[in-house]
């Protein structure tokens, strides 16, 4: 009875998925870059602005080393070619 292994419980979930979501979301910028250069439309755009103004705050006053990868990171997306 006492040999069964615990299941992960809320916390661990919890804590998972917030670390997820911290590295989807700023690496998602390369992809939202390489789709929006494809797409050239104003309302994707906005969009775009309004998804990322987070993320644009902090690479603005953030160090200036992270702003230079995160420079390099979305030229690696936008120069890939069209398919």
């Amino acid at each position: 009875m006492g040999d069964e292994p615990k299941k992960p419980g809320i916390a661990f979930w919890a804590t998972t998925m917030t670390a997820a979501v911290t590295l989807i979301y700023p690496l998602s910028i390369g992809p939202s870059f390489w789709l929006l250069y494809r797409l050239e439309d104003r309302f994707s755009e906005r969009v775009f602005e309004y998804a990322y103004a987070p993320l644009f705050w902090a690479l603005e006053n953030g160090p200036e080393w992270l702003s230079s990868l995160f420079t390099v990171y979305i030229k690696l997306w936008v120069d890939l070619p069209k398919c």
